[in-house]
């Protein structure tokens, strides 16, 4: 049997039905990177100038690059330690993203399991390739929903700055609350390689949850471990690693972002060996039956 043309008509399906019904998120995505770009080169220009904490910022020092509105995408919180003096601030923008991404991948996975699945999966034969195919479609939305935000960092870096990928000490500290003074370029751009891997790990994760409760929990399931994540610090909160203020290269107890990628890789790799056993096993007619 020719799989792999069989894989190729399966995906086809999904972007062909898939994307179009997205079409009114991403350009929910779109503004929500338009009114982050913008945001973020306004406090850029309110610094031309002003003495900030004891340093005289010109509008040569304000001047922000690519690397800059992309960390200020990423940045995310500080750990948070319980104190009076420091009270909790909730990285809202960071979570808008977090959010937009789990309505991305929310519904028409599911969608498509209630009522095209018996009849797709019947002509191909092959629950496995069905499932491949989602989840190449998962991390395909994921990849495009971070075009956007490139997207949006680079046209913003072109009109009011200037399109570089090497950060700009004075911005980040005084605007991201972030020191990338003696990071190396590419770790840099490895670190900001790692959010998009966390999308993708936690968009399967919750594509398959979505299979085996609702969508609707999938997606409060998901929205709950990020939040979870903003308030605790741990390994085993991957979506930790989307916030670049918990990376190795600005916390001495974060982990490197090599490392990051790799337990990304291995929750990829999980989900979609989880998902393949879930699905052979999986009776198509109940999930009809009880949509």
């Amino acid at each position: 049997m020719a799989y792999p043309r069989i894989f190729a008509q399966l995906l086809w399906h999904d972007l062909r039905i898939g994307f179009p019904k997205n079409r009114w998120r991403f350009l929910l995505a779109a503004v929500l990177y338009t009114m982050l770009g913008a945001l973020f080169v306004s406090r850029c220009g309110a610094l031309a100038d002003m003495e900030t904490e004891g340093m005289l910022i010109t509008a040569g020092d304000a001047v922000p690059g690519t690397a800059d509105i992309l960390l200020s995408f990423f940045s995310g919180t500080e750990v948070y330690v319980p104190s009076q003096d420091a009270p909790f601030q909730l990285p809202v923008f960071w979570m808008l993203q977090q959010v937009v991404v789990a309505a991305l991948v929310a519904s028409y996975p599911s969608e498509d399991l209630y009522q095209y699945a018996i009849h797709v999966i019947y002509r191909s034969r092959s629950r496995v390739l069905w499932w491949g195919a989602k989840c190449v479609w998962t991390a395909m939305t994921v990849a495009a929903f971070s075009a956007l935000c490139v997207l949006s960092a680079f046209i913003f870096s072109w009109v009011f700055g200037e399109v570089s990928l090497l950060p700009n000490p004075e911005i980040e500290i005084l605007i991201n609350r972030i020191d990338v003074l003696g990071v190396a370029q590419g770790r840099l751009l490895t670190a900001l390689a790692v959010p998009v891997a966390v999308s993708v790990a936690i968009s399967l994760a919750q594509v398959l949850v979505s299979f085996i409760l609702k969508p609707v929990i999938g997606f409060l399931a998901v929205v709950s471990y990020f939040i979870l994540s903003v308030f605790f610090f741990a390994p085993y909160l991957i979506g930790d690693y989307g916030m670049f203020m918990r990376s190795g290269l600005v916390r001495e107890d974060g982990l490197p972002p090599e490392t990051m990628l790799a337990i990304c890789v291995g929750c990829i790799a999980a989900v979609l060996i989880t998902g393949g056993l879930y699905f052979k096993r999986m009776d198509l007619l109940d999930q009809k039956k009880d949509d």
